[in-house]
């Protein structure tokens, strides 16, 4: 962790290696490619952890959450999202969690730069794009929830979470 921080090399080896995971020929000795890709192991791992604790608390703030959703968009198109709450005021909510890493090549390096959270607020957008049929038909309420590596969460994110806290207080 120490020679990440400090951009020394973690290996020996100069020359590019395939991405274990997605076979990119991108793995370098720096480390950069371990931190960004999106097809590791533990990026899946901290994926479905965080869906469990998103439920588990959307469950105490009585929404009526269901994982892994299957939204048919289309004659031939579908897509998962990963947790459906109802009861989320004024219409169901769409909510599809993500984890990204603020050097990753489709994250602007200027947002991540401006303000914590910039990154993930980044990639925010693009989640708004890829789901925009689901934002203007009406049907749900389309929430990203997305961190990023360091830590810190996206705009919507944190009003999400604000909402959650603020039901879950009420009950008790």
């Amino acid at each position: 962790l120490l020679r990440l921080r400090l951009g020394l090399p973690l290996t020996h080896h100069q020359e590019l290696y395939p991405c274990f995971f997605c076979h990119r020929p991108l793995a370098d000795s720096y480390g950069g490619h371990a931190l960004t890709c999106m097809f590791g192991g533990e990026r899946t791992r901290i994926h479905g952890v965080m869906c469990t604790v998103l439920h588990r608390y959307a469950s105490e703030a009585h929404f009526l959450a269901r994982r892994e959703v299957t939204v048919y968009r289309g004659s031939h198109s579908a897509d998962r999202i990963d947790l459906v709450l109802r009861g989320y005021i004024p219409r169901p909510a769409a909510l599809d969690f993500a984890l990204t890493h603020p050097l990753r090549d489709t994250v602007s390096s200027d947002a991540a730069a401006l303000r914590p959270g910039g990154a993930a607020s980044a990639y925010e957008r693009t989640k708004r794009l890829r789901y925009a049929d689901l934002i203007t038909d009406g049907t749900f309420d389309f929430i990203p929830l997305i961190v990023d590596t360091l830590g810190a969460w996206g705009v919507s994110s944190q009003a999400y979470f604000q909402k959650v806290a603020n039901a879950i207080a009420r009950r008790t």
